[in-house]
């Protein structure tokens, strides 16, 4: 190979990094360019190669990671997690799908790799199990939701003193769900304010509300807990905050007969509280400049009288 300057940018043919004008590069007909430092791979006796293309969700692949085999691959007795040597990619411009790009033009990344030690694989191992305890959390909360949907109650003029959002997935269209708790109840809320909804069925805000009741509190910690280990629900004082904001915002405090100012006092105290945790700033003031545009104007001087105490 030939040592010089590089007069054009390219891409390394070992590390795949690019190459800048100017850089010292090694260089052969045959080879290509190759920063100078970086040696030709010697493939290892016994290793295995895998690859992905780009189309099919691909990701370029990087010398030190552990990958998880493909599950035909490890049927047929190869190690189910690997450790990459060498990584490489290559670009086909034309008839990707009959090259494994999964696409009609894109990267097929490439990776020459090794059995890794149980040491090695024990970060991957730990996520994969930890995403197996979201997606089990996840299939109990539907579980839940379910019965909500099958035997819950549908109030059409609920109590809704005490109740508190503690899961706010609806959106500014009037869609989404929420996961809401109350003394002695559990509440799933499907968010029914789009255009083109029935609002006359919303019975908790803008929201079609559902309930079980729970006289002992353990379906409301069952329900918690789900959410954590789900995860769907932060444990900090950031996602209190956000969740009593979106009930004041969205919920069920915009008319007296969903709560009264009572309610709705409890729950601004419950901000004011949170915020100050926080080390915010919780004057009424800014409680309004954040969240006035979306309150009704007869709830003012309840904010205001509340920040006080």
């Amino acid at each position: 190979m030939t040592r010089m300057s590089a007069r054009y940018r390219g891409e390394c043919a070992v590390c795949g990094n690019v190459i800048k004008v100017g850089d010292d590069i090694d260089y052969a007909r045959n080879i290509g360019a190759r920063h100078w430092m970086c040696q030709p791979f010697i493939e290892p006796e016994g290793a295995i190669w895998i690859s992905i293309g780009e189309g099919y969700g691909g990701q370029p692949f990087s010398v030190g990671q552990i990958v998880h085999n493909d599950p035909r691959r490890v049927e047929k007795g190869e190690p189910l997690y690997l450790y990459v040597l060498h990584a490489k990619k290559s670009y086909v411009r034309d008839d990707g799908f009959s090259f494994g790009v999964g696409d009609e033009s894109g990267y097929v990344y490439s990776a020459c790799t090794r059995a890794a030690t149980d040491e090695e694989s024990a970060p991957l191992r730990a996520e994969e199990q930890d995403e197996a305890a979201r997606i089990a959390a996840r299939l109990a909360l539907a579980q839940i939701e379910r019965r909500i949907r099958d035997d819950g109650e549908y109030p059409l003029a609920p109590d809704t003193t005490g109740l508190t959002v503690i899961l706010d997935k609806r959106t500014i269209y009037g869609g989404g769900y929420a996961w809401a708790t109350q003394p002695g109840y559990v509440w799933h809320l499907d968010g029914n304010g789009g255009d083109g909804d029935n609002w006359s069925s919303n019975n908790v805000g803008s929201s079609i509300g559902r309930r079980l009741p729970d006289p002992d509190g353990s379906l409301t910690a069952t329900v918690q807990r789900l959410l954590v280990e789900a995860g769907l629900k932060a444990t900090d004082d950031v996602a209190r905050v956000v969740a009593l904001r979106n009930s004041l915002r969205y919920g069920f405090y915009d008319t007296p007969a969903s709560g009264g100012a009572e309610e709705f006092a409890r729950q601004v105290r419950a901000v004011l509280a949170a915020l100050k945790t926080l080390s915010k700033r919780a004057s009424a003031e800014a409680v309004v400049e954040a969240w006035g545009d979306r309150l009704p104007d007869n709830w003012m001087t309840i904010l205001t009288a509340e920040s006080a105490n």
